[in-house]
């Protein structure tokens, strides 16, 4: 009888275990679900009016809105490091870009030089990679880059259809299709591009294999509609960041919310910026004429880069600027929920064409061709 008795105990300690295993499991879906829905009935939708007809398109996913609604600010303190270059020397002819890896090395983009130039921590330059052609390792209009921590390097070039990776003395080069304008790693091995040209008939995102070469599409940005191709849609336009080898982001510039996507190219998490601001509309009175130029009060995101698993974002509504200055506002989210954290102010910058910022030091690339590096400390 006793031991009958101990039996039945462990047959029910094991059923009670089934029990609790399968409703977390149960629950955790029921999360997941519910963060992104799969209706697209409730899916969110971009006015456009085409010459004198009236249309929405539907974007393939439900905007999640923030839990917070205003801004909380905590203090940025920085100490100035030193200055690369000016409009007095020939350091840059047009930089655009800059990015960083673990080392310290400074990665700038020169446009009008179709170059990469690097420097290291204390600014002395190193080498470049690129020049100017239509071969292995050359550009006619270098437009992005992303750097690994290692210091792996993918520079894009929209107008020869192609993107160039470099790893020390070597180079690979990738012939990509629908003229992509945003590049980002998605892991050691891949990459992932953003294209707006032709965003019916293919995915505006799309995975490349480094070593296969083989591609994969991503959950589209818009929902495709077979009766329904309006070519480019210019408010598409956007950043593609890595997280980390699991996921990637979107940020659109245009469009007040992110993007979060699993490696496998499916989006996971959709949320609203701090900012309100409605959906851009879209009026095109001729058809074949594509302005990539939207208004500025469509503009949401200025630039944007990632830390330790938070995305900051500059926000284009915050930011108040007027000819010579701006006080850049910085929103923080947490990239696990794409959550709203906490807002710091970057004071009084002349002209900044670009910013960066890794864990210890701020990049300010203004338009006398000047790079600035700060280091920098928030007190939360």
């Amino acid at each position: 009888m006793k031991k009958n008795y101990k039996i039945f105990l462990s047959y029910l300690i094991l059923l009670f275990t089934f029990i609790f295993l399968y409703s977390c499991e149960n629950k955790h879906e029921q999360t997941i679900s519910t963060s992104q829905s799969l209706n697209p009935d409730e899916y969110d939708k971009i006015d456009m009016k085409l010459g004198g007809k009236s249309l929405k398109i539907s974007l393939n996913y439900k905007i999640n809105a923030q839990v917070k609604s205003e801004r909380e600010f905590v203090e940025l303190k920085t100490t100035d490091l030193f200055k690369i270059g000016n409009l007095n020397d020939t350091t840059f002819y047009y930089a655009t870009f800059v990015r960083s890896d673990e080392s310290g090395n400074i990665y700038v983009l020169d446009m009008a030089e179709c170059s990469i130039k690097i420097f290291n921590s204390d600014g002395a330059f190193i080498r470049k990679y690129g020049r100017r052609g239509r071969g292995p390792g050359e550009f006619l209009s270098p437009f992005r880059m992303d750097v690994t921590p290692s210091g792996k390097l993918l520079v894009l070039d929209p107008n020869l259809h192609k993107c160039e990776l470099f790893v020390n003395d070597e180079s690979k080069q990738f012939k990509l299709s629908s003229m992509p304008i945003g590049i980002c790693f998605a892991d050691s091995t891949s990459f992932v591009t953003l294209q707006v040209t032709n965003p019916f008939d293919n995915s505006s995102l799309v995975k490349h294999n480094i070593v296969s070469g083989t591609l994969i599409e991503c959950d589209n940005l818009i929902l495709n509609t077979d009766s329904l191709n309006l070519g480019p849609l210019t408010f598409l336009q956007g950043e593609i960041l890595n997280i980390d080898k699991n996921n990637f982001i979107y940020v659109p510039f245009y469009m007040n919310h992110f993007v979060k996507y699993s490696n496998e190219g499916k989006i996971i998490l959709v949320r609203n910026s701090i900012d309100n601001k409605k959906l851009p509309s879209r009026i095109r009175d001729n058809s074949k004429l594509i302005d990539f130029r939207l208004p500025n009060e469509y503009i949401s995101s200025l630039y944007a880069f990632i830390i330790q698993n938070e995305l900051y974002n500059v926000s284009k509504k915050a930011t108040k600027s007027d000819e010579s200055n701006s006080d850049f506002i910085i929103d923080v989210y947490d990239l696990d929920n794409i959550e709203y954290l906490y807002s710091f102010i970057l004071p009084n910058k002349e002209k900044i064409m670009n910013i960066f910022m890794d864990k210890k030091r701020i990049y300010l690339l203004n338009t006398n061709q000047e790079l600035e590096v700060l280091s920098y400390t928030i007190v939360k």
